[in-house]
């Protein structure tokens, strides 16, 4: 146990820091597939009569939403502070490793959730800039 303890350490970061982020990633991916899958979001994101932003109205309205979002974009910014130290560190396997979890995270956050927070976002955005000419 020693040696694996020693080679988290020497190539990855902080064995306790490691061991927080893969319980927390795999908590964080549940937390929003278990959103993704609700009835609610099916029914939204399958109903072939809604165009994109009326989905994204639609989805940003329901109760959970805003948890889910301010849950993920936490946990995208605390992983992406966690590669700067590993990079500071350099321990490049464990940024390496830490990527992917970025990667795996953004798969299962990135749609609906910030789909929709973005198209309102970018539609806001269009609306201001359009007052402005």
């Amino acid at each position: 146990m020693e040696e694996i303890k020693d080679y988290i350490e020497e190539y990855i970061s902080n064995v306790w820091l490691f061991v927080v982020s893969i319980i927390f990633e795999i908590l964080a991916c549940v937390y929003i597939f278990a959103f993704k899958n609700s009835q609610a979001v099916k029914n939204i994101t399958t109903d072939d009569n809604l165009n994109t932003v009326t989905k994204a109205f639609k989805i940003v309205q329901l109760p959970d939403y805003y948890q889910h979002l301010i849950v993920g974009l936490i946990w995208i910014f605390v992983l992406l502070g966690i590669i700067l130290y590993t990079l500071k560190q350099k321990k490049y396997l464990g940024t390496f490793i830490y990527i992917i979890f970025v990667v795996v995270f953004w798969l299962f956050f990135w749609d609906p959730i910030l789909t929709s927070f973005l198209i309102l976002g970018a539609l806001g955005i269009a609306g201001i800039y359009s007052f402005d000419n």
